[in-house]
């Protein structure tokens, strides 16, 4: 042994931290809440038209941001079955698993992610019902397109 401590070219010594996992919470990155269109000042059948292709296309996006959010709980879940069997119990993360304070900072994380989504959902709701004020509005105009 003695040799080799006399070959490398660093001191050898124990290490003075003790490694542990990363166990605060990150900010994760996720896609930015989507923009609903404004309603347009006044109604008319290009206005309306055009509006309503906007939110067409606007709803999408909502889906999609949904989507990669609905996404991340479900992987988020799949990562929870490999909680070591006594994560309650043990001090520090005594295996290669989860363990307690990895835990608490991914339920930390996801907080964060479930607030984000509420303002979104929120948000969204009210593009909807801005909608449909002008989809209310639009009926009367395509009424006497009609007659």
């Amino acid at each position: 042994m003695g040799s080799l401590v006399d070959a490398i070219p660093f001191p050898s010594q124990a290490s003075n931290s003790h490694p542990v996992k990363a166990n605060a919470a990150k900010n994760l990155k996720y896609p930015e809440i989507p923009y609903a269109p404004a309603p347009p000042a006044k109604v008319d059948l290009d206005s309306a038209n055009s509006y309503f292709d906007r939110m067409r296309t606007y709803v999408k996006a909502y889906r999609n941001y949904c989507k990669i959010l609905t996404g991340h709980f479900a992987s988020r879940s799949n990562e929870m079955e490999d909680l070591d069997d006594n994560f309650i119990h043990n001090r520090g993360e005594t295996t290669k698993k989860l363990g307690f304070a990895s835990y608490l900072a991914k339920m930390e994380e996801d907080e964060s992610v479930m607030e984000t989504w509420k303002l979104a959902q929120e948000r969204h709701i009210i593009a909807l019902q801005q909608c449909e004020d002008v989809r209310n509005k639009t009926m009367k105009l395509y009424q006497t397109l009609q007659t």
